[in-house]
């Protein structure tokens, strides 16, 4: 088994944690090793998309906000970031977030897509600033998957749009 490390980085320009005005600006940081610092950062927004799904239509439409795509359910938005852990076999919470805006499977959350493990977020989390520390667990080593860095945050960028 081996395991990695992501942190996605969230924060307004306020740096509020109760959900402020303005909507928070995210990006991934890769990490080896759990306590590994600073990590490697990724692109602002690279990797943050969604699709808007409207429970009397369950259509499909796509808002762009900020470079963002985001998805709206039954009325409420929510904007997902892959958090690079395909074909992982376990993804959790590495640290615990105590927060007044952002609380687990309310106001955000990881879900499964395919082989793709993204973590969401909605409600007054979005427009929060906030800190989450992902481990992933796979059955091969993850330089397996990607060579380098450039290999990840191409992914990443392509996941934008």
């Amino acid at each position: 088994m081996f395991a990695e490390f992501r942190k996605l980085d969230c924060v307004t320009e306020d740096k509020s944690i109760r959900g402020g005005p303005q909507k928070a600006r995210c990006h991934l940081v890769i990490k080896d090793v759990e306590d590994e610092e600073p990590g490697r950062n990724a692109p602002e927004g690279d990797g943050c998309f969604s699709v808007s799904i409207r429970r009397e239509r369950l259509q499909k439409t796509f808002i762009e906000v900020m470079g963002i795509f985001q998805e709206v359910h039954g009325g409420e938005e929510r904007i997902y970031c892959d958090m690079i852990c395909p074909k992982a076999h376990a993804v959790f919470h590495s640290k615990s977030l105590s927060h007044r805006a952002c609380f687990k499977y309310h106001t955000y959350g990881l879900e499964q897509r395919g082989e793709d493990w993204l973590l969401w977020r909605s409600g007054k989390c979005l427009n929060s600033t906030a800190l989450f520390d992902i481990g992933c667990k796979f059955d091969a080593p993850f330089k397996t998957q990607f060579a380098n860095d450039k290999e990840i945050f191409a992914r990443l960028k392509a996941r934008k749009a």
